[in-house]
């Protein structure tokens, strides 16, 4: 179990600048990663000599593969679910983000949550496809985007028109550019961190985070199992986003009911959170001894999440209430879990409670060792990318999309339950999307799945 009291500390201080100089050395010079062999199970492993190269934007890393004599290539295809799939031998990856190695030297004591969220991400990419199996060779090439990615950038680019397999990068517009190239050239593209709809009509096109959206349907699916409809109330702010929410929760309850006309579910809009009268709203109109669940999808305002979970705790008195959030309430600095325990909240999630399991101790100690500090979830979600892209391939050759919905590796941490999105004709593709949510409890201080 992962206690939320218990926080990994973040890449930032001027006591990570040395880890930060090494990752600076790895991206920001481009180098290119020289091996001398070392033998380790059948499989050649090589120390890297990093050689600066300022004329190369690409840190490459090459996976050896053993002789053919001993491991012969895999010849028989039959079983490929679609023709038009090519499977190789070795495959060429082209990973792309926004590094900023420059911001990772001595210039700042402290990082942004944005280059933290990747560089733990690529660490933890990295050292996934360092270790991968041998029976698939896969290259590894990186982009750092702090330039931009324009269209003829991409086009330029002969590491993307040479690659079997997109992944990032990580803002909408670049996103969109390198979905453009990836439709023309038939190129699948991960999107690893977007969880907003940006890209339409590309079959090629793979989501790993569900939206928003995704996450208020499996909080009121959840709600809908726990209590019936007139025990539950839907609480947002006044924004236009909220009202799409709002609308969306009660179409997926409309839904779950086999009803279009049935009565919404009971709604609560709060425009001022200071009003004087807020709290007696609470007691009188809430809290009535109906009221058994509150979905509550607020996350981007944390001040005013923290005050409004206060005067619910506050007015609820010694009611039974359940009160369903998102998962960023998980990472919140200011969140009092005394009141997560006394509302008995629980929130969607995609991260996975333990993520001990899978390898994980050894990668944890690897990290520490070699970064002197902890790897955080996305630490985690990276080296878990990795290996999935790496059995995708090696079952399904470079059009994975071909098996999105068969089986997934079971030595994850992490969960990929994929879906096909349809164009408005009910029959083209528009794009892939993992759907996999779990509904987590907060009790005893920690997370952990509801039951």
């Amino acid at each position: 179990m992962i206690s939320a009291r218990s926080r990994q500390q973040r890449l930032s201080g001027s006591r990570h600048l040395p880890m930060l100089a090494l990752v600076a050395i790895l991206v920001s010079s481009c180098s290119v990663l020289q091996r001398s062999p070392r033998s380790q199970k059948g499989v050649v492993v090589d120390e890297p000599e990093i050689k600066p190269d300022t004329k190369s934007k690409v840190d490459t890393i090459q996976l050896t593969q053993v002789s053919e004599s001993e491991s012969p290539p895999i010849t028989d295809r039959k079983a490929a679910p679609n023709p038009t799939a090519v499977f190789k031998d070795s495959y060429r990856v082209v990973l792309a983000a926004p590094f900023d190695a420059q911001e990772f030297q001595f210039s700042s004591d402290r990082m942004s949550s944005r280059s933290n969220r990747i560089l733990q991400f690529y660490l933890g990419f990295k050292y996934a496809f360092e270790r991968l199996p041998s029976d698939v060779g896969i290259q590894l090439s990186v982009i750092d985007t702090r330039n931009g990615m324009s269209g003829s950038r991409i086009k330029n680019l002969p590491e993307y028109a040479d690659a079997d397999l997109l992944v990032g990068p990580y803002s909408s517009d670049e996103l969109k550019q390198v979905a453009d190239f990836s439709l023309a050239n038939r190129k699948v593209l991960i999107s690893p961190w977007n969880s907003t709809k940006v890209v339409s009509n590309n079959p090629y096109f793979v989501q790993m985070r569900p939206s928003l959206e995704r996450h208020c349907e499996a909080l009121t699916r959840f709600a809908l199992t726990q209590n019936l409809p007139e025990e539950i109330l839907v609480l947002t702010t006044g924004s236009s986003r909220d009202a799409e929410i709002r609308k969306h929760i009660q179409d997926v309850y409309r839904e779950v009911q086999g009803d279009p006309n049935a009565d919404p579910l009971l709604e609560f809009v709060v425009d001022d959170i200071t009003q004087d009268s807020l709290t007696e709203h609470l007691e009188q109109v809430w809290m009535t001894d109906s009221i058994r669940s509150i979905v509550l999808p607020v996350w981007s305002d944390e001040p005013l999440l923290v005050s409004l979970l206060g005067k619910i705790n506050y007015a609820k008195a010694g009611r039974d209430i359940k009160v369903l959030g998102l998962p960023q309430w998980r990472d919140m600095n200011r969140m009092d879990f005394d009141i997560l325990e006394n509302l008995n909240a629980h929130i969607s999630s995609t991260r996975p409670v333990n993520l001990g399991k899978q390898g994980g101790d050894t990668f944890k100690e690897y990290f520490f060792d070699t970064y002197g500090l902890l790897p955080d979830d996305d630490a985690y979600y990276g080296m878990d990318l990795a290996r999935w892209i790496h059995h995708m391939l090696k079952d399904h050759g470079d059009l994975i999309t071909d098996g999105l919905m068969s089986s997934q590796p079971p030595d994850l941490n992490y969960s990929f339950e994929f879906v096909q999105r349809f164009g408005d004709d009910g029959e083209t593709t528009d794009y892939f999307v993992n759907d996999f949510i779990q509904i987590l409890k907060f009790r005893n201080y920690q997370f952990e799945p509801a039951r």
